[in-house]
């Protein structure tokens, strides 16, 4: 009875960490679609360049032609 008493009260700590995983969870699956097409767009459209043309083209361009 000690341990089944213990057990519930560490996992009642718990709960606010479960809470705020799963809203962490929930806000990286509405963005799941945009991050698979800028992922896929990197590395098929700009493997070839230096780095700083990629940087400049994904967040000046792609990112918010993305959120619209």
């Amino acid at each position: 009875m000690n341990r089944a008493t213990q057990l519930i009260e560490k996992l009642a700590g718990e709960q606010g960490r479960w809470y705020e995983s799963a809203k962490r969870l929930d806000k990286e699956i509405n963005n799941l679609l945009g991050d698979i097409i800028l992922a896929v767009g990197s590395m098929s459209y700009l493997g070839g360049f230096i780095g700083e043309y990629r940087k400049k083209i994904i967040f000046e361009h792609w990112i918010p032609s993305v959120k619209k």
